[in-house]
């Protein structure tokens, strides 16, 4: 029998069901209480700067020219705009825009021209045609990555779809798009896609835009002509409008 008493946290740890608890030092609840303050802070100012940006996006960047004067007749197409709902309009969130169907003097059919702008680029983020035309009911059949020749030479890469309506019997839509970026042409959204594009242009820079162009209809072909036909014009409308 050993006659040494055991000590008391011993006896202590022993007891069932019994839970020691752990008092921390002074420097540890410092530390806790340090990196507790700081998370809180951090939340906060996520908090702040979200509300600051939601509400300084809606200032939107002006152009010098709006596209509505775009014009209605080039070479040998001719134009009428289609308003869009407000609806659609708040759900876009861009800064101006062109819905437009041209119609070519001697040809049968028509294109639908719709351009979106805005002075922050990541709003255009999800307002591609492959998630548009979805969410509108279409199906999307074909992506095809092309170049076109504009009238006046210039090669511009563009990504060509086409969606159709299930049980309607209505032919398939073939949208081709490309983008502006501060005056760069591209083909694709990832060149956008980063933090800093997500920012507002709160010095509302002309210089710092994108904007989405977008030729659509049943023909194929037709749509790719009005874009080798318009497009020289559309470039330079953003390049000069400052």
């Amino acid at each position: 029998m050993n006659s040494a008493a055991e000590p008391k946290s011993s006896l202590l740890s022993r007891a069932p069901g019994l839970h020691v608890i752990r008092i921390m030092s002074q420097p540890e609840q410092k530390i806790r209480g340090a990196v507790i303050v700081a998370c809180v802070l951090l939340v906060t100012m996520a908090i702040v700067f979200r509300a600051f940006a939601d509400r300084v996006q809606h200032v939107p960047l002006v152009l010098s020219e709006p596209l509505s004067e775009f014009p209605l007749e080039i070479v040998d197409w001719s134009g009428t705009d289609e308003p869009i709902s407000e609806q659609l309009l708040a759900v876009a969130g861009n800064d101006d825009y062109l819905h437009r169907y041209y119609r070519h003097a001697g040809q049968s059919g028509w294109v639908n021209l719709y351009i979106a702008f805005t002075g922050t680029p990541g709003k255009l983020l999800g307002h591609r045609p492959e998630v548009c035309y979805v969410a509108a009911g279409y199906v999307q059949q074909d992506n095809q990555p092309g170049t076109f020749k504009t009238s006046g030479g210039r090669d511009v890469a563009f990504t060509m779809n086409e969606f159709y309506r299930p049980g309607k019997g209505s032919p398939p839509i073939h949208v081709m798009h490309y983008y502006l970026l501060d005056d760069q042409l591209i083909v694709h959204e990832r060149g956008f896609s980063g933090l800093k594009f997500r920012k507002p242009n709160l010095n509302r820079d002309k210089g710092r835009y994108a904007a989405q162009v977008r030729f659509s209809g049943p023909d194929p072909e037709l749509v790719q002509q009005a874009a080798a036909d318009l497009s020289d014009q559309i470039i330079a409308f953003f390049l000069n409008n400052k």
